[in-house]
């Protein structure tokens, strides 16, 4: 009877209501009713993603449409509550048009929204976004874990750190290995979180604590620790170009993997002031990879070149 009669109550409530509504005759665009919508939401409780989809433009769409692609309901473990899909997709098309570390801030992403609102699924960016997810589908559909539940601070993460990849090294070989390696770096950050405080490796802290928020400074921290475990976990991974020097995530990995020592006279060497050797020479053939990178002083390299 009370379930009645709150019911009863309800119903009296909703009928005394008094709709205003507003008839637009002629002239106008499903561009201007959006616009309408937009501004009569922005006094609303709406969030920035669901705001975003009246913004007029081309952008919205090509949001809409990267926020079905499948690595969202297989391989994240957020759902797509309040268009939580379309937002993660529309920061990482923004970083993309932009650059990484960018600012994702909701004035911003509006911002790319507007500058691009001409914006094509034929265009490079849209093409390379699309690119990255599909890589990163393939790679954990290839691992032992297929269905890691990313959380969005992590699809962020991973689609720089893949980007780069397969930018820099011939990663498509390796989806398995790369896979397997964000998922041995994602089980011992949360064993390293379980430690006492003081026997906490610092990577693993600073790069949870640079999880709880998404500033350019708190993406780049991420981005490169993930960068050098995976790169230091795959010796074999070669560079792209065949190119003598060695990249800055494979120098970071030799740096730690030689424990910041010269492999010749167990010097300490600080960061900036070490060479990444190649074991067997370049100029005789050997590959800049990992597995055939040292570090060495700048001593022990002279005297090796002298040689």
């Amino acid at each position: 009877k009370e379930v009645e009669k709150e019911d009863r109550d309800l119903a009296h409530e909703f009928l005394q209501r008094n709709l205003d509504c507003v008839i637009l005759n002629g002239g106008y665009t499903s561009d201007d009713i959006e616009d309408m919508f937009l501004r009569y939401q922005n006094g609303e409780p709406l969030n920035a993603a669901e705001k975003r989809k009246a913004i007029p433009g081309e952008f919205r769409k090509i949001v809409a449409m990267l926020g079905k692609h499948p690595v969202f309901t297989n391989i994240c473990g957020f759902n797509n509550k309040r268009e939580a899909y379309q937002d993660a997709a529309a920061k990482i098309l923004h970083i993309r048009l932009n650059g990484a570390p960018k600012s994702i801030t909701p004035a911003s992403i509006k911002l790319t929204y507007h500058n691009h609102s001409s914006i094509t699924a034929t265009h490079s960016k849209v093409q390379e976004v699309k690119s990255i997810l599909k890589f990163i589908t393939d790679m954990f559909s290839l691992s032992s874990n297929k269905s890691p539940k990313l959380k969005k601070y992590a699809i962020l993460t991973l689609a720089e750190v893949v980007r780069h990849l397969k930018e820099t090294y011939a990663a498509s070989g390796l989806k398995a290995e790369i896979a397997n390696a964000y998922h041995e770096f994602e089980k011992e950050r949360i064993e390293d979180g379980e430690l006492e405080e003081g026997k906490q490796q610092a990577k693993y802290s600073q790069y949870t604590s640079a999880a709880r928020g998404d500033s350019p400074e708190q993406q780049k921290l991420r981005i490169e620790t993930l960068l050098t475990h995976i790169v230091g976990k795959l010796p074999q991974m070669k560079l792209k170009a065949k190119q003598r020097s060695f990249s800055t995530y494979q120098r970071l990995a030799i740096y730690y993997k030689y424990n910041k020592q010269c492999n010749e006279c167990s010097k300490e060497v600080e960061m900036d002031s070490f060479h990444a050797d190649h074991i067997t020479p370049y100029s005789k053939g050997g590959e800049t990879t990992l597995e055939n990178g040292q570090l060495l002083c700048v001593d022990c390299n002279l005297a090796k070149s002298d040689n």
